[in-house]
């Protein structure tokens, strides 16, 4: 049987923080919230577990999330402290496994249950998840994430919303801190799916850092709608440049061969990525 998975849902903020109960459908969910007005987008749930039986969804990644507010933009919540914010996850982690032991969910935590779970999908069973944290912001040091690592957590986002703990997220920008690489390190360590999406791209913070362009020269390449010409020349025009993988594979083979660089960046996509991690190929 066919098996759509989708690789992102915050199933359990909104089962513990939206108190929705979503092992009942989504039409009786939005119905349950009619006239409520304490969250932004009561009355319009999109998800629920039966529902993604009916439409083929048998796996997802499915997150904890629980940021801490430092007095910038979010629209989110944020909690007064990092202790706070752990107890939050713990709270959703929670709910997963009391939905593994109502037999809607069981989590993937190697391909060895993963290859079980597709096996067995018939459509109407228990819905496989890989238990990821958007922001890591509720660890309290790097060191919490080898126990998150044992509660199941198999990829991570370092950040959120805003200025992090770890990284700088939407609508922030700035290099990583010190605590920052400590967490990549652990990430790497352990084995976990680094999730970059939120991440802001990254700052030379530092005097003397070298910048290097790597791929065509300028004579005779594109830099038209890269980030290095609207950042460092002040320019947003001229043409994107046409898409060769190769290049960019053979780009990003350069970069992995030689781990000394502070970070590696795609000024073309925007994506950045810490030393040693992940690079834009």
């Amino acid at each position: 049987m066919t098996l759509i998975a989708d690789l992102h849902l915050d199933l359990a903020m909104n089962a513990i923080e939206w108190n929705r109960d979503l092992t009942r459908p989504v039409a009786e969910l939005r119905q349950r919230e009619r006239g409520r007005a304490d969250k932004p987008d009561r009355g319009r749930g999109t998800v629920s577990l039966p529902d993604m039986r009916r439409g083929g969804v048998g796996l997802c990644v499915a997150t904890q999330i629980a940021r801490v507010e430092r007095e910038a933009w979010s629209p989110v919540f944020g909690w007064h402290s990092p202790a706070q914010a752990w107890a939050m996850t713990q709270a959703q982690l929670a709910w997963y496994r009391a939905m593994e032991e109502a037999g809607e969910l069981v989590q993937i935590r190697d391909r060895a249950g993963l290859e079980r779970h597709l096996a067995r999908w018939d459509g109407a069973g228990p819905i496989g998840y890989v238990l990821s944290l958007e922001g890591a912001d509720s660890l309290s040091t790097p060191a919490h994430l080898e126990r998150a690592y044992a509660q199941g957590l198999r990829a991570i986002g370092p950040a959120h919303y805003g200025p992090g703990a770890y990284a700088m997220g939407t609508n922030a920008e700035g290099g990583l801190p010190r605590a920052g690489r400590e967490l990549l390190r652990e990430v790497a360590r352990l084995g976990l799916i680094l999730d970059l999406e939120r991440m802001a791209r990254p700052a030379l913070c530092r005097e003397g850092d070298l910048l290097l362009l790597i791929g065509a020269a300028p004579d005779d390449g594109w830099l038209g709608q890269s980030l290095y010409l609207r950042e460092l020349i002040g320019r947003e025009d001229g043409a994107p440049p046409p898409v060769d993988l190769l290049a960019e594979r053979r780009a990003g083979d350069l970069v992995g061969a030689h781990p000394a660089q502070a970070a590696a960046h795609g000024l073309g996509e925007g994506h950045g990525a810490a030393k040693g991690e992940t690079l834009d190929v």
